[in-house]
């Protein structure tokens, strides 16, 4: 059944808003953490519903601890502004203290108890069933173990405007000459993950591209990520994704036509919502041994 939840929310850019939900119990007091145990899965969502046009939307909470304070039960959301999305426009339309009715969690993708390897191409806000699953691989099942067997965690994230990720710099894109990158110059969700990179420094590697800067998300920048020379795509036998996780895993996550450029499209069947054969870039540079996911 759905849970009610007062909210906050912090402008982070001029598209996007941070909005942080409390569930409550159904006679209005807080209760605890409803979403506990999902953490340690995987990645996951719940379903927001926007009540006049009765739409419900899948929108994946941010791990706790990004951008510090509240509950262990609150959810943050990462929010941009769609102005043909009837949920997101309701959702940036409501007053702190406002309800809002919450169906879930959905896991998306168990993650097995062993995986060595992981690349996760993000667009927008894509990034936060990255920072999932960070915060399900170092900081839920490994952050107090062994850090020798921490897995190998790569992130690029793509977006359209500087804006997006304010001082997020890294790999071949190096910050304008004169400007500082101290954490007060840093965007909400790039301090995050410079703070996850400070704390686990031989796991954890981000990349930022920015359309409007020039730098992309191609064919050329992919294989350094996944440490293996480009296959020649005609002799690769392409078959739907299925459920099978493997230690090395590949997400693509974002808006559809991000997803669909990289991986090809989803695909209906029975009335749910399958991975489909890969395709798109990945699909032309003959990925191997990599078990690919569409978020």
């Amino acid at each position: 059944m759905p849970l009610k939840a007062t909210n906050k929310r912090e402008q982070v850019s001029p598209t996007c808003i941070i909005l942080t939900l409390r569930p409550k119990a159904a006679r209005s007091v807080e209760c605890e953490d409803p979403y506990g145990e999902v953490w340690g899965r995987g990645t996951w969502s719940v379903e927001v519903k926007q009540p006049e046009l009765q739409i419900a939307r899948a929108y994946t909470p941010l791990p706790p601890g990004v951008g510090g304070g509240g509950l262990g039960s609150d959810l943050r959301f990462l929010i941009r502004r769609e102005e043909r999305g009837e949920v997101s426009r309701y959702l940036h339309s409501l007053q702190e203290g406002a309800q809002v009715d919450l169906r879930g969690p959905k896991v998306e993708v168990e993650l097995p108890a062993e995986v060595s390897d992981v690349v996760f191409l993000a667009g927008g806000t894509g990034i936060a069933p990255a920072l999932q699953v960070v915060y399900t691989l170092l900081e839920k099942r490994k952050g107090g173990g062994d850090r020798d067997r921490l897995p190998k965690i790569r992130i690029v994230w793509a977006n359209r405007k500087r804006e997006d990720c304010v001082g997020g710099y890294g790999g071949d894109h190096n910050p304008p000459t004169g400007t500082g990158n101290g954490n007060a110059a840093l965007g909400y969700i790039v301090r995050e993950l410079q703070s996850l990179q400070e704390k686990y420094p031989d796991s954890l590697q981000v990349q930022y591209v920015v359309d409007e800067e020039g730098t992309m998300l191609d064919q050329k920048r992919i294989p350094p990520l996944l440490n293996t020379p480009q296959s020649d795509a005609k002799t690769v036998k392409y078959s739907p994704v299925t459920t099978r996780i493997d230690s090395k895993l590949l997400f693509v996550s974002g808006p559809e036509g991000f997803v669909d450029y990289l991986a090809g499209p989803k695909k209906w069947e029975g009335g749910k919502e399958g991975q489909g054969e890969l395709g798109g870039v990945l699909r032309r540079m003959g990925i191997r041994d990599w078990k690919v996911w569409k978020l």
